[in-house]
């Protein structure tokens, strides 16, 4: 029998490495990004094309190359730092050329153009597949720039694998954010199919961190810092009140590298202990400085988790810091005297405004600003609801169009109420009686099923209300966040929400879908686009069952919401109308069905 292990020919080998080490274009970003870092570079610009598929092109200012190192980089393990095995203890860049451009060379069409501060000429290189097609001397300025063009173009299975642009983008985003919060005292510039994403100057951590991730709150954070013989911690913390839905910021750093670490995030947020409402997650980014030796950078292979020599003691410290910053930050309320009067909003829901004296009321002469028509003025009607003359099904039904008539419908089918007893118990739960059967409904998981159905069994039939907002809203998102967006938006529309792009990372919201009540736009937006994402890396299933997976979970009824016999009789309706009643998206049971006849046998 003959031998049948063989040596892979060089490119092969080159081809099967690069899949280990650029996965998708963010990952070609990070390395080239993470190269220019190294290069002593004070200003790096990115620019990209259709999600990096077609270009990725990164031009620094560094200290450039000579034609032998322009060459060499190129050639499989090939590197600028290592010269010895105990060198891998000791690293302190991020990787000044070499080891990952071998990788990206194998799969892409690249050129590089490079010249160093005493030399009169640089080099350009032009390499397809591993092959050099060209090197040729030209005249650069000092700096480097390196252009990737049609990545996977000879791994053709592999770019098939790849996302939508939108999404892509959204990964390379989240790359430059990473690096560019690494250094903030290094210039970064983005630029998106020609339109400018980001253009960061030098500045402090914490202003740079403002700029990308924007927010309404002024001075929402609280610095952190603390220098032990072991090690020195440098950053920034969120105020409590400012805790987001997400966990999108959040990063860590360690002597400047970008890592991810659980145990370190579970000591940051336990020192916030009783501090933080429920499904909230603190803002915070942290700067570590430690001997390379007392960690092992090379348990991951992008070298985003960190082994710790000393990790309880790491613990302690970092949880030490955060409790004493907190400490420190202790928000005193005080009354201006002067201010204009305010809005006190009570847990029972009504709104107190602090009047003066006035010899008359105006409030007939207020103008009404609602979706449905106003509820009238004649306490007699109140106090006494069959002083009007009307039928209970006539004024039922007035109730139901007051309630749920929306500004705007798509060819609202019409609806037939189920007939029952209804009553809400512990406004968790809606209790259903029938002749023969009580249900009790979880308000919650109903509500889920529905909206989940509504959104992914629409087929295009427009059969979703949309109630029109008398004042569109404006939101702004994060870079990453927008180009996530515009790849949903077309399904956001299927949903039922009139939205629109207004311009950069910025939203307007013109309307929503009417089963959506008391709802705050961006806090949903938001909310519905993280889900989005942890369901992406959880669940592997097509655009729009994640949109509507998302979106049933974020915006669906709430414990503890209060609803009126409409309310309850319509969701029971909606939900027995639902091709799966029984459970909702993720598996909860949305009711239980007793047996009338059998309840009162136990009664008696």
């Amino acid at each position: 029998m003959s031998d049948i292990i063989k040596l892979l020919p060089d490119h092969v080998a080159s081809q099967i490495a690069a899949g280990e080490v650029i996965q998708r274009p963010s990952s070609v970003v990070k390395e080239l990004l993470e190269n220019a870092v190294d290069a002593k570079s004070k200003t790096i610009k990115l620019y990209i094309k259709d999600g990096g598929k077609t270009l990725i092109q990164i031009n620094d200012d560094g200290v450039g190359m000579s034609e032998t190192d322009a060459r060499m980089c190129w050639e499989r393990h090939a590197t600028s730092k290592l010269n010895a095995h105990e060198d891998l203890y000791k690293l302190q860049t991020m990787g000044f050329r070499g080891e990952a451009l071998a990788s990206i060379a194998s799969i892409a069409h690249v050129e590089l153009k490079t010249c160093r501060a005493e030399d009169e000429i640089g080099t350009s290189i032009t390499i397809e597949g591993s092959t050099v097609i060209n090197q040729e001397p030209i005249h650069y300025k000092t700096g480097t720039s390196i252009s990737v063009k049609n990545l996977f173009y000879n791994v053709p299975a592999r770019r098939n694998f790849l996302k939508s642009n939108p999404v892509e983008t959204k990964y390379i985003i989240d790359e430059f954010t990473r690096v560019a919060l690494a250094r903030p005292d290094i210039a970064f510039e983005l630029y998106n199919n020609e339109q400018e994403v980001f253009k960061l100057q030098p500045s402090k951590l914490v202003d740079r961190f403002e700029i990308i991730f924007p927010d309404k709150n002024k001075n929402r954070f609280i610095e952190a810092n603390e220098e032990t013989p072991l090690i020195k911690i440098e950053g920034y913390i969120g105020s409590p009140q400012t805790a987001k839905k997400n966990r999108g910021e959040q990063f860590l750093y360690i002597n400047k590298r970008y890592f991810k670490d659980a145990y370190l995030n579970h000591a940051i947020v336990n020192a916030y202990d009783q501090l933080l409402q429920a499904d909230t997650f603190p803002s915070y980014i942290f700067h570590i400085t430690i001997d390379p030796a007392r960690i092992d950078v090379n348990v991951h292979p992008a070298k985003t988790e960190i082994k710790f020599e000393d990790e309880k003691i790491i613990y302690q410290i970092m949880r030490a810091v955060v409790r004493k910053a907190l400490g420190q930050y202790i928000p005193t309320p005080t009354l201006d005297y002067n201010s204009e009067p305010f809005t006190a909003r009570h847990d029972s829901g009504m709104t107190i405004l602090p009047q003066a004296p006035r010899e008359s009321n105006n409030f007939d002469k207020l103008p009404y600003i609602g979706s449905s028509k106003p509820r009238s003025t004649d306490w007699k009607k109140v106090i006494d609801p069959f002083a009007a003359g009307k039928s209970f099904a006539e004024r039922f039904e007035q109730e139901k169009n007051e309630l749920f008539e929306p500004q705007k419908t798509h060819k609202i089918k019409e609806v037939r109420l189920v007939e029952g007893i209804f009553n809400q118990l512990l406004q968790t739960a809606i209790i259903y009686e029938t002749k023969n059967n009580i249900y009790i409904i979880d308000q919650h998981a109903a509500h889920a099923r529905v909206l989940y159905e509504q959104t992914l069994y629409n087929e295009g039939k427009n059969t979703i209300a949309v109630q029109q907002k008398l004042f569109p809203k404006l939101i702004e998102l994060n870079a990453a966040d927008f180009v996530l967006l515009t790849d949903l938006l077309d399904e956001l529309l299927f949903a039922g929400f009139d939205i629109a792009i207004f311009g950069k990372n910025t939203l307007i919201v013109n309307g929503t879908p009417a089963d959506l009540k008391n709802i705050d736009e961006k806090d949903l937006i938001e909310g519905i686009l993280n889900e989005y994402k942890n369901n992406k890396s959880e669940i592997k299933e097509k655009k729009r069952e994640n949109l509507a997976r998302s979106l049933s979970k974020k915006a669906a009824l709430k414990h503890g919401q209060i609803l009126s016999t409409v309310e309850m009789q319509l969701l029971t309706t909606k939900l027995f109308e639902c091709k799966q009643p029984t459970h909702a998206p993720d598996g909860t049971p949305v009711f239980i069905n007793l047996d009338s006849v059998g309840l009162l046998k136990l009664i008696k």
